[in-house]
């Protein structure tokens, strides 16, 4: 494979931009088989021509050797996209008129930090304010997805209002470019607990492209009226180095993954529907303990429930504590949570940590996605007790 590199310069040549050698964990989970390059511009600094310089790492452009090993020529594929990262752009009410979003600028771990959460990071996920102007507005977006990613979609702070039935109020559906006549995500996703804005998780496309997304107002509103504001929240991170974490021995509690009790995350996947990741730390009676999960896609606790998880704790006794949804102070934080539990022996604690749904035959039901786990026990912080 072609080890590539890549350039961007001003129109006249004079001043570079950026440049890339590696994409790596910036995208695919490959690590330092990834070989392809990437740049990602938040903003460019004017508006106008510039120029993409592409060449072979080794080479002498880039002052190093090649050999039968490691050529300098071979073939590669190049596309640029761009789009908005804050703001839908009307007109967007036809398929054809879609307003284009794009990932914001997202960081990368160091190549030999081995964490995942390289590729599960806050800024791996963008939100778009947006309005449905009139009764029966719809709103279209444009996106270039990849297959070796997980996608998740929601709206949220919607002020449109809700349909008859009180279900729900806006909905989602997903076509490829190429065919705008298949919507490729079932009409299970819409709404979601608590909230009547849509929540898709752990979705992928089947393959590599542009798609549209339709976002609409439910029919048969309250009132009559579909106008109101809502933002679009879209995260990613990259499945197969998530939901590899721990698998398979983590499945069973014999198998369970040793995570530290100070206030640290733990970042997993539920994949495939149904799985169960098993963790353990140390405790000693009278231990304050706080386990609670989290979205994976950002590190504050502010995206709302996207994979819906559940939490089974197994303290040194045998004792069992099972939660849901832990609402505490935030009611909108559907996530899982045991909070202020105190330990009543000596020895391993276990945190069992699954999906609530396990058919993923319906994309509403969110059996798959990413999650953040955080442990924290007074042991390690006597300041949690205060």
């Amino acid at each position: 494979m072609v080890d590539t590199y890549i350039y961007l310069w001003d129109a006249d040549g004079n001043q570079e931009i950026a440049q890339n050698d590696d994409k790596a964990k910036q995208e695919e989970d490959y690590g330092w088989l990834n070989e392809m390059s990437l740049i990602v511009i938040d903003s460019l600094p004017y508006t106008g021509f510039y120029f993409v310089v592409m060449s072979n790492f080794n080479s002498e452009i880039n002052n190093d050797s090649h050999d039968m090993e490691t050529p300098s020529t071979g073939g590669y594929r190049i596309y640029a996209w761009m789009g908005e990262t804050k703001n839908e752009v009307e007109p967007n009410n036809t398929f054809g008129e879609a307003t284009p979003i794009v990932e914001g600028l997202n960081g990368s771990l160091s190549d030999d930090d081995g964490d995942m959460s390289a590729q599960v990071r806050g800024d791996n996920n963008i939100v778009i304010d947006a309005k449905f102007d009139s009764d029966g507005d719809v709103d279209y977006y444009a996106f270039n997805m990849k297959i070796t990613k997980w996608y998740t979609f929601n709206t949220l702070n919607s002020s449109v209002a809700e349909s008859v039935d009180d279900e729900y109020n806006i909905m989602l559906e997903v076509y490829s470019r190429d065919d705008p006549g298949t919507n490729l995500i079932d009409d299970g996703v819409e709404g979601g607990y608590k909230s009547e804005d849509f929540r898709l998780s752990g979705w992928s496309p089947p393959v590599d492209g542009i798609y549209i997304l339709k976002v609409s107002p439910a029919p048969g509103s309250v009132g009559g009226e579909n106008t109101g504001d809502y933002q679009l929240r879209m995260g990613w991170a990259t499945w197969r180095l998530a939901s590899l974490a721990g698998e398979p021995d983590n499945d069973q509690q014999g198998g369970a993954v040793e995570v530290d009790y100070d206030s640290s995350n733990t970042y997993a996947a539920i994949y495939p529907a149904g799985d169960e990741d098993w963790y353990s730390f140390s405790g000693t009676a009278g231990d304050i303990i706080h386990v609670e999960t989290f979205s994976g896609l950002d590190w504050d606790g502010t995206w709302y429930r996207d994979l819906d998880t559940e939490i089974t704790l197994v303290d040194p006794s045998g004792n069992v504590v099972e939660n849901d949804d832990y609402e505490g102070e935030n009611e909108d934080n559907q996530f899982s949570g045991i909070v202020d539990y105190t330990l009543q022996g000596d020895g391993l604690v276990y945190v069992k940590v699954n999906g609530y749904n396990d058919d993923d035959e319906d994309d509403g039901d969110n059996a798959i996605g990413t999650y953040r786990l955080f442990v924290s026990s007074s042991a390690a912080s006597p300041a949690f007790m205060e």
